[in-house]
């Protein structure tokens, strides 16, 4: 059972409650530290409370590798960016 939204390609996760339900989360917003969660993806679709979903158990290392080191460059992106912006703040704050 998954609580919430799943779109099909999804990863479930268990929900962490003990309640025996599960969370669905989109591949971009996967992190390192769900994986020891993961039960699998999603097959089916499900909208707004707590409904059954298709889950093809388990996940292909590599394909989580793939997503997290995208996450990554993202961040590492992200980060020169707002770095960048710091750099000029400071540069305008000694004028």
């Amino acid at each position: 059972m998954v609580s919430g939204d799943a779109r099909e390609g999804d990863f479930i996760l268990a929900s962490e409650k003990n309640d025996g339900r599960a969370i669905a989360v989109r591949a971009e917003e996967l992190k390192l530290q769900n994986l020891e969660n993961l039960i699998g993806r999603a097959w089916s679709r499900s909208r707004d409370g707590t409904v059954r979903v298709s889950v093809g158990l388990g996940i292909d290392r590599r394909e989580a590798i793939g997503l997290l080191a995208e996450q990554n460059k993202r961040l590492e992106s992200r980060l020169a960016k707002l770095e960048q912006r710091i750099e000029t703040m400071v540069k305008e704050s000694r004028k």
